[in-house]
């Protein structure tokens, strides 16, 4: 009976093991500011809004079991070799062409060269599950200009979905484009989640205060082309 026993907590202690193994860990805050990519802010969002979709990559549809919702995920489906993104197969599928690039042609979504650097850069720094301390990093949503700002951060979070040639009609790939939505009032609406209009980004947590921040001040001050 003693045997028995030992071999039902034996088992229990390999179970709970397991289940600790499957526990998400909280990224470590770092400084941005020597040029470490952030997973959380910067490479995280590519992800989500690109290839963790519905049909795709999330955790109901996992197509050819890759998963790349979560940073465990990430790590454990995406065929990523740390240090080396050359041969990361998150990334290869990212700059190959014809019907092997990834997110596909006929998804209507793809990926800008800063986006696909972003995520090649972190992976050649180590694909580290890291996040800007935002006490050490500074948010400037003063000096804020379309090209410098506005269109980066439009290329993160927006783009990959909001381009020409998707389906959804709302464009956000160039300056015109985004006048249009600033205009209607779709811009800033969406962005913060505000009543009739679509949250955006899609399923996903509203931006930081720092983002929508320069969203409002840029428009505020006339929605300049700079």
């Amino acid at each position: 009976m003693k045997n028995i026993k030992y071999l039902v907590a034996l088992l229990f202690l390999i179970s709970a093991c397991k289940h600790d193994s499957l526990i998400e860990i909280p990224a470590s805050k770092i400084d941005c500011n020597n040029g470490e990519i952030d997973f959380v802010n910067q490479v995280l969002p590519i992800l989500q809004t690109s290839c963790a979709v519905s049909g795709c990559h999330n955790a109901g549809s996992k197509k050819d079991g890759v998963i790349l919702d979560t940073y465990k995920n990430i790590m454990e489906t995406g065929g990523i070799n740390a240090g080396d993104a050359n041969s990361s197969e998150l990334y290869e599928v990212l700059v190959e062409t014809g019907n092997d690039i990834m997110p596909p042609t006929s998804s209507g979504m793809s990926l800008s060269a800063s986006q696909k650097n972003i995520i090649k850069d972190w992976i050649n720094q180590g694909a580290k599950n890291v996040e800007c301390n935002q006490s050490t990093t500074s948010c400037d949503s003063v000096n804020v200009s379309f090209a410098n700002t506005l269109q980066p951060m439009l290329d993160l979070h927006c783009v990959s979905c909001h381009t020409t040639g998707n389906t959804n009609g709302v464009f956000l790939n160039n300056y015109a484009n985004v006048l249009i939505s600033v205009n209607n009032g779709s811009l800033f609406g969406s962005i913060n989640h505000e009543s009739g209009f679509d949250a955006m980004p899609k399923d996903l947590p509203k931006l930081g205060v720092c983002e929508l921040t320069i969203v409002k001040n840029w428009i505020a001050e006339g929605a300049l082309n700079n």
